[in-house]
């Protein structure tokens, strides 16, 4: 057990490092969130289409990478322009070009 010399995250510095901040709001675990729901959302719709009777139709949503398309790298205040407030109070650059 060791004290910690501040609450804020070690990795962002952003906000009270928390269960919740962590699981859901750190810039630094962002990739890793969504590559997660990825393997999970797969894994349910592999189970759905083994199990659904056939009367039944699975739509899902077409993978980013299939489209051909590429994501950028866009400013919080090119966000908040838009009218897409980016998450909690994050006034840094939001990287979505790694995201599986």
């Amino acid at each position: 057990c060791r004290i910690v010399q501040s609450p804020r995250c070690p990795y962002c510095q952003e906000q009270d490092e928390t269960l919740a901040h962590f699981t859901t709001i750190c810039p630094r675990f962002r990739e890793a969130r969504t590559a997660g729901h990825n393997r999970v959302r797969a894994k349910l719709t592999s189970l759905l289409a083994k199990c659904l009777d056939t009367h039944w139709q699975l739509f899902e949503e077409t993978p980013m990478r299939s489209t051909g398309l590429e994501l950028q790298t866009v400013s919080a205040a090119c966000m908040v322009e838009a009218g897409r407030l980016p998450p909690g109070d994050h006034c840094d650059f939001v990287c979505v070009g790694n995201l599986q």
